[in-house]
């Protein structure tokens, strides 16, 4: 098969295929490009961190479409992410029990996002599971912010490449993290401009 796809529509099929099939997809968010695969799949999540020599116990982010389906979520929570996504913001929270049982399972907390993005709202609604996504770079150095910079760094026979044109501006989000009914800033990016009643 070849190795680069075409983000669309009609390709959500290739692309869940290759998720489930445990294969890494280079998928830009809408923040910047990431390494995304399919959440449940440790062997792909372990392909992640070795191609960035990630550290093991580091989790990843998770891309959803909805956070309640991963996340326990108080009545403040739920209203603020309500009220406020989808959104280039990563928010911080409290895990279910009963899902993602073998995702970091030494980890309370899972970073969330829905993404401000149509198109890959569509493709996670299509999907149906929620996809770790981390930034495509090598651990502690910058992130590669352009297409064909990512291909040519990072050629493997496990990545595949989700083409589309690169953005103008690529910023990390911001994460958010909540204290006792209280909002906590934990890393200033995209999306905190656009936050609600912070």
């Amino acid at each position: 098969m070849n190795q680069e796809i075409y983000f669309s529509k009609e390709n959500f099929p290739i692309i869940k295929k290759l998720l489930l099939d445990g294969k890494i997809l280079v998928l830009l968010t809408d923040t910047i490009w990431g390494f995304s695969a399919h959440t449940e799949n440790t062997k792909a999540i372990s392909k992640i961190q070795s191609l960035k020599k990630r550290p093991e116990n580091k989790p990843f982010l998770l891309l959803t479409d909805d956070i309640s389906k991963i996340c326990e979520l108080n009545d403040f929570e739920q209203n603020f992410i309500k009220n406020n996504t989808p959104i280039e913001c990563t928010f911080l929270l409290n895990r279910k029990k009963d899902k993602l049982k073998d995702y970091f399972p030494n980890h309370n907390k899972l970073a969330a996002r829905i993404p401000n993005k149509p198109d890959l709202l569509g493709l996670l609604r299509h999907l149906s599971f929620p996809i770790s996504s981390s930034s495509v770079n090598i651990s502690g150095q910058n992130f590669l912010n352009t297409y064909a910079e990512i291909r040519e760094n990072f050629n493997d026979p496990d990545v595949y490449f989700i083409k589309e044109s690169d953005p103008k501006n690529q910023i990390s989000s911001s994460i958010v993290e909540f204290e006792n009914n209280q909002v906590k800033i934990i890393r200033q990016g995209a999306g905190l401009d656009k936050i609600k009643n912070l």
